[in-house]
C-alpha cells in the first residue's frame, strides 16, 4: 500500500527534508513504497508559493536529497502569500497555472505510478498563508478527488509568541477544514516541541528551526514507518488511534531525538528510563496543574535488540507505567492502550540509537492549544483587527464564525469525553444510559440493584 506525502509551505517542506533525509538512511529504497521501486525516488510532492526552500536540494549535487526527491513532483510560484490563510485558500492563477491545480495532477500522476495507493499526508503549518490556506484547499480538493482514501494532516500549530498577528485566524481558519476533510490530524505544538529539544540536550537557547524541524520528522518517520521494512500501516493507525470523527487529534513523540545527528543511547540506560523519559514529553496536567488529562487512545512503539528480555517478561509494568500518565476516558477498555514491538536496531548506526520509543495519543491535552488559539481569534474579532486583510480576498465575517462553531464543537466533544470520566461514577452513568433508552420506571427499577460495580 503506497502513500504520497504532501509537503505544503516553507515549514512543511523544511520538515520534508528532514523526514526523507531519515527515510533515506533507514530504509532500502527500492524495496518499499515509501519510495518508487522504479526510479528510487520519494512518493512526495513539494509546493510552495516561494522557490527558495524548494529548490534548495536540487542547486547541488552534493545535497543529500538532490537523487531522492523529484523535481518533477515540485512546484512554487515567485508572489508568496503574505501569512495570509484568504490569499493562501484564494490561489490566484500565476502565469496561468494556480498552485492547488497542478498539485492534484501531480498527485494524480504519482497515484497513478503506485501498485495499491492508499493515502496522502499533508505536513503543513498553521501559522503562515500557504500552509494554512491553501493546506486547506488541498485537503479539499483531495478529499473530493479521492473520497475513500485514507487522508491525514500532520500540522505545526503556530508558537504563542505569534510570528504574525493573523495566526490565530489563520489556525482557526485551516483546523476547520482539517476537521471537515481529514480522517485524522497529527499535531506537534510548536513551543512543545522547542521546549522538549532544550530539556532534553541541554542545548541553552541554541536550538534552532532546524532542531525542531528535525525532531519532529523523526517523530513522524517513527511513527508512519516504525518497521523500516515494513510500509505505511494506515489501518493499524486509524483503527488504534481515531476511534471516532469527533476525536481526530493526535500528538506524537520519540524519545530519544535526533539532532543534528548527534543524539545518542547508551546500553546502560534502561527501557524503563527511556519511557519515563518519553512520557515527559506530554502534559499530564491542564495548565492549571490540577486537572488531569484524560486519553481516548494511545499507541507505543517500543523499538530495540533486547526487546524479549527488557520489555515483554514485564509488559504488565509498562502497561502499569504508561496507563497511569495516560488516564483512560470512562468509555474506553484496556485495549486503549497498544503497543507495537519491533526488533532490531532503533535506527541507522550513524545516529547511535540502539532503543527508541516511540508515543502516539489521542488526549484532551489538545484543549489547551484550541482554547488559546480560539481566545485570541475570537478577540480580535470582536476588534474588527485584521479582518479587512481577508475580505480583500473574498473571506467574510461568516467563514470566520463558521470556523469558530466547528472549533467550539471540537472543544466541547473532548470536553465531554473529560466530564464523563471525572463528574460521574459508574452507576451514575449506568443510570443516564437507562435514561436516555427510555425504559419505563419500573424496569429501571429492577435493573438497577442488580448492578455490580
Amino acid at each position: 500500500m503506497s502513500t504520497v506525502f504532501l509537503h505544503v509551505g516553507q515549514c512543511g517542506n523544511q520538515i520534508g527534508h528532514q523526514f526523507w533525509k531519515i527515510l533515506k538512511d533507514e530504509i532500502e529504497i527500492n524495496n518499499n513504497t515509501a519510495f518508487n521501486r522504479y526510479t528510487g525516488l520519494a512518493r512526495c510532492i513539494a509546493i510552495d508559493s516561494e522557490p527558495r526552500v524548494i529548490e534548495k536540494p536540487f542547486n547541488k549535487s552534493s545535497h543529500p536529497l538532490n537523487s531522492v526527491l523529484n523535481r518533477d513532483r515540485s512546484i512554487s510560484t515567485s508572489s508568496g502569500r503574505g501569512n495570509n490563510w484568504a490569499l493562501g485558500y484564494l490561489d490566484a492563477p500565476e502565469n496561468g497555472t494556480k498552485l492547488s491545480h497542478a498539485t492534484m495532477e501531480m498527485l494524480r500522476k504519482e497515484a497513478e505510478d503506485c501498485d495499491y495507493y492508499r493515502g496522502t499526508v499533508l505536513i503543513h503549518s498553521l501559522a503562515g498563508g500557504t500552509g494554512s490556506g491553501l493546506g486547506s484547499k488541498l485537503l479539499e480538493k483531495i478529499r473530493d478527488e479521492y473520497p475513500i482514501s485514507f487522508l491525514l494532516s500532520a500540522a505545526v500549530i503556530p508558537s504563542e509568541s505569534a510570528d504574525t498577528p493573523l495566526q490565530d485566524y489563520n489556525s482557526c481558519l485551516s483546523l476547520s477544514y482539517m476537521q471537515d476533510y481529514t480522517d485524522g490530524i497529527i499535531f506537534f505544538e510548536n513551543d512543545e516541541v522547542l521546549r522538549q529539544v532544550l530539556y532534553s540536550n541541554k542545548r541553552g537557547s541554541n536550538a534552532s528551526t532546524h532542531n525542531i524541524n528535525e525532531c519532529i520528522a523523526y517523530a513522524l518517520a517513527n511513527l508512519f514507518y516504525p518497521d523500516r521494512s515494513n510500509d505505511f500501516d494506515w489501518p493499524s493507525i486509524m483503527q488504534d488511534l481515531v476511534p471516532s470523527e469527533d476525536y481526530k487529534f493526535i500528538g506524537a513523540h520519540s524519545y530519544p531525538f535526533i539532532i543534528d545527528k548527534q543524539a545518542s543511547l547508551s546500553r546502560e540506560v534502561s527501557w524503563m528510563n527511556i519511557v519515563e523519559s518519553g512520557l515527559k514529553n506530554f502534559p499530564k496536567y491542564e495548565e492549571n496543574g490540577q486537572s488531569s488529562h484524560q486519553s481516548i487512545s494511545v499507541k507505543c512503539y517500543m523499538r530495540g535488540e533486547d526487546l524479549h528480555n527488557g520489555v515483554e517478561r514485564q509488559i504488565k509494568q509498562f502497561y502499569n507505567k504508561i496507563s497511569s500518565h495516560f488516564r483512560p476516558v470512562s468509555w474506553v477498555d484496556k485495549s486503549y492502550l497498544n503497543f507495537s514491538f519491533l526488533e532490531g536496531r532503533a535506527a541507522n548506526p550513524i545516529y547511535k540509537i540502539d532503543r527508541s520509543v516511540t508515543i502516539a495519543a489521542n488526549t484532551t491535552g489538545i484543549l489547551t492549544a484550541l482554547r488559546r488559539t480560539i481566545y485570541n481569534a475570537k478577540s480580535k474579532f470582536r476588534a474588527g483587527a485584521y479582518l479587512h486583510w481577508y475580505s480583500k480576498y473574498n473571506c467574510e465575517a461568516e467563514k470566520f464564525l463558521e470556523a469558530f462553531d466547528k472549533i467550539d464543537n471540537i472543544i466541547g466533544n473532548y470536553q465531554s469525553a473529560l466530564k464523563h470520566h471525572t463528574d460521574k461514577s459508574p452507576l451514575q452513568r449506568f443510570s443516564d444510559i437507562l435514561a436516555e433508552i427510555s425504559l419505563p420506571p419500573d424496569a429501571v427499577a429492577a435493573l438497577t440493584p442488580r448492578l455490580t460495580i
